[in-house]
């Protein structure tokens, strides 16, 4: 009677398992042309000195998930960014894409995505630099779900270049059981929006990248810098791995250049 329980609560779980994976649903829903009730998604993509970034997949989509039955995306619009780095989109907000007092259950919204697998990686701050279990080129930006038809919405985009910089962290005395480290970097990453799933501190986009220290031994890291951005580093630990990461060391406010500084020191304890 047990075994036959277990049996029946397992074929439950796969079965809901098997109907939220099944319930992945695209669809595309481009028009040719705008109209008078077209919402427009128009912006910028530079980096934060104002050059243009061109070439680059700008899409916009709406996304619906329901609890236990799945989610669909459909593909309201697509771009690139022209040679000065601008992108226009146009779309029809549907009936059923509105918030409905029937809702229970039912999250709708729309992204903006940009790709960045044109850039060369080594050049420009990829998703991946921001969090390194990334392992899509694409950034989403947050809309809700409550735009208008008839309407324009702007939105700028700004990429850093990057430059790999050696970060010193002098010895370390006080390691305790389970202590994990990370070095942090605080920088200006996305524009007037902020990427989907960024760690983020007072407006400031959080770069975490973990690191193994032995107690009094110094070590080097390269770490990804903003160039020609304000680039504020620090030192953290997760006590005993778990909980939440606390600086132990000044926070190290640096601009990077293309060629300046070839590493940054994070003294004090």
């Amino acid at each position: 009677m047990k075994k036959y329980r277990l049996f029946s609560l397992l074929s439950i779980f796969v079965a809901l398992f098997l109907c939220m994976t099944s319930c992945v649903k695209e669809e595309d829903d481009y028009v040719k042309h705008p109209t008078a009730t077209s919402t427009i998604i128009e912006g910028r993509v530079s980096t934060p000195d104002g050059a243009p970034i061109a070439g680059l997949e700008v899409g916009f989509d709406y996304v619906k998930t329901v609890w236990l039955a799945g989610m669909v995306t459909r593909h309201k619009a697509k771009c690139r960014t022209d040679k000065d780095g601008y992108f226009r989109m146009f779309f029809e907000i549907k009936a059923d894409e509105k918030n409905e007092p029937s809702d229970g259950g039912v999250s709708k919204h729309y992204d903006l995505t940009l790709d960045l697998k044109r850039l060369p990686a080594d050049d420009y701050i990829m998703p991946s630099d921001i969090n390194p279990e990334w392992e899509s080129t694409r950034l989403s930006f947050y809309y809700g779900n409550d735009l208008k038809p008839a309407e324009t919405y702007r939105q700028s985009i700004e990429i850093p270049r990057k430059r790999m910089v050696d970060v010193v962290v002098p010895t370390v005395e006080n390691i305790g059981p389970g202590d994990e480290f990370a070095i942090h970097n605080h920088i200006k990453y996305g524009g007037d929006r902020i990427p989907d799933g960024s760690y983020v501190e007072d407006g400031w986009v959080c770069m975490t990248h973990t690191i193994d220290l032995k107690v009094g031994k110094e070590a080097v890291y390269s770490f990804p810098c903003a160039v020609d951005c304000e680039n504020r580093l620090s030192l953290r630990v997760l006590k005993g791995g778990s909980g939440s990461y606390e600086p132990i060391r000044e926070t190290e406010t640096v601009t990077v250049t293309s060629t300046a500084p070839e590493s940054i020191v994070l003294v004090g304890e």
